[in-house]
């Protein structure tokens, strides 16, 4: 009887280490989730690629990658043995950014690739909520009327023949101006009344993520691409003949609620 029982309590701990990890796994586990949070998390950069010239481009590019490459390090300290090479792939790109800022380095469509299988595997492992927006010409689909606060992954779907964004804002406190009414504003008077959440941005039939910490409060999303762009090279701000989508209806609004 005693060593029945004996079997049983290893086949109950056995069973529950692969169900649960060990400690170690458990804690390798949460490590990836916080260090990879913070990476996603991040600011974009602080740029006007606009307006700067070749010299506040590239500082501005060195300053943004050398805040996140110390990061990156420590996600590879976390990540699962499948994502190191992905991860690695990351750092090396950032840290070559962070000493000559030039923002072609992360034009590579590896660091796109390994960038997606970490972000998919965070999403598997971390818990995230996910909210999946689908853009095409010229709305969003898929839209809630509200959402919980806390982490959100945003997954945009681009399923338009033009490349869209979803560009985020908050209403700042007691603003209850519409989005539509936002949107005609001046830049200047908007920006007093809204702040910048985030964007993501997708060509044709593809898709990218946006993960944020929401706070409640009441948010648009809008899409400020100039109609009839089709690829990534939009160098051209939008005019009378190219209005940014959001002019054609490409906006929306929710709620965030704890």
């Amino acid at each position: 009887m005693q060593l029945q029982r004996a079997l049983a309590f290893c086949l109950f701990t056995l069973v529950a280490l692969v169900a649960c990890g060990s400690p170690d796994d458990q804690a390798q586990a949460a490590g990836f989730c916080d260090t990879w949070l913070r990476f996603e998390l991040a600011a974009d950069p602080d740029i006007d690629f606009h307006e700067a010239d070749e010299q506040e481009i590239a500082e501005g590019m060195r300053s943004f990658a050398s805040d996140l490459a110390p990061t990156l390090r420590e996600v590879q300290q976390h990540a699962p043995d499948d994502l190191n090479r992905d991860v690695q792939t990351l750092t090396t790109a950032f840290e070559d950014v962070a000493e000559g800022g030039d923002p072609e380095q992360l034009e590579d469509p590896g660091l796109e690739e390994a960038y997606r299988n970490i972000h998919t595997k965070a999403i598997d492992e971390c818990d995230w909520p996910v909210q999946q927006v689908v853009a095409i010409e010229y709305g969003f689909e898929n839209v809630p009327a509200t959402l919980p606060a806390g982490i959100t992954s945003f997954e945009l779907e681009n399923q338009g023949v033009e490349f869209h964004e979803l560009a985020l804002f908050r209403k700042n406190p007691g603003v209850d101006t519409s989005a539509q009414e936002l949107l005609e504003l001046p830049d200047e008077q908007a920006f007093e009344l809204v702040s910048v959440v985030g964007a993501a941005f997708a060509g044709p039939g593809d898709h990218s993520s946006l993960v944020r910490d929401l706070e409640s409060g009441d948010f648009v999303m809008a899409c400020f691409i100039p109609v009839g762009t089709t690829s990534f090279e939009f160098d051209e701000e939008p005019g009378e003949d190219r209005p940014p989508h959001f002019v054609e209806g490409m906006f929306a609004e929710f709620s965030v609620r704890n």
